[in-house]
């Protein structure tokens, strides 16, 4: 990838760049011109935004976890593989 592609991949304006990753800028570049706590969330709210678009939150499976039990191999892959993480 060369560093034009990635510029033109990274620019606001670019109308392939995820909403959410728009969203999160947005936030971080008002977090960074506001005065204090209250500045900022008076500037989020008038441009729509909350402090939590910053970072989407992944979703994370729920899993029951059973206490004093050590986890099977077992069920640590079954863990792994509801979080997407276990390589085939």
């Amino acid at each position: 990838m060369t560093e034009e592609a990635t510029d033109t991949e990274l620019d606001p304006a670019n109308p392939e760049m995820p909403e959410e990753e728009r969203r999160a800028r947005a936030v971080r570049t008002v977090a960074a011109s506001a005065h204090d706590a209250e500045d900022l969330v008076e500037l989020l709210d008038m441009l729509g935004l909350k402090a939590t678009d910053v970072l989407p939150q992944p979703e994370r499976p729920k899993l029951p976890r059973q206490r004093s039990k050590h986890l099977s191999i077992a069920e640590l892959g079954a863990m792994l593989e509801a979080a997407g993480l276990q390589h085939s």
